[in-house]
């Protein structure tokens, strides 16, 4: 045998063993592959019901916001009603309190003068 039919049976040889270790590691690569896509699934299946629950609370946060909102909404007239209410009153008690100052005010007045007449009277009445 010469050695161009040495070296074809050694070329050959190696290339019949890269085709297996190619066959080998095409094995292991499919393999995790396919690990990869059960994973994937197994995340798909756990995610769904995380998501459905997800959007049912993000469902009932906006029902809670929107009665939220009526309540506030609600509070706010019953609010300004009692103030409205308030400031009436207290209208009406000025209006009560400048109407009594007004009319006490000058009996005040009139009286106290009529008691610093009395006394210059006693007073000059006893000086004689």
């Amino acid at each position: 045998m010469d050695i161009i039919q040495i070296l074809t049976a050694l070329l050959l040889l190696s290339a019949a063993m890269l085709c297996i270790a190619l066959i080998f590691y095409f094995k292991k690569i499919v393999g995790s592959m396919l690990e990869l896509e059960k994973e994937i699934k197994d995340l798909n299946s756990t995610l769904k019901p995380l998501i459905s629950s997800t959007l049912e609370l993000t469902k009932n946060l906006n029902e809670v916001s929107e009665t939220a909102k009526k309540q506030l909404q609600v509070s706010k007239s019953i609010l300004d009603d009692v103030r409205y209410r308030v400031d009436k009153v207290l209208e009406l008690e000025e209006k009560v309190r400048d109407g009594i100052d007004y009319a006490v005010t000058p009996l005040i007045q009139n009286l106290s003068a009529i008691g610093k007449g009395i006394e210059t009277f006693w007073r000059k009445f006893k000086e004689r």
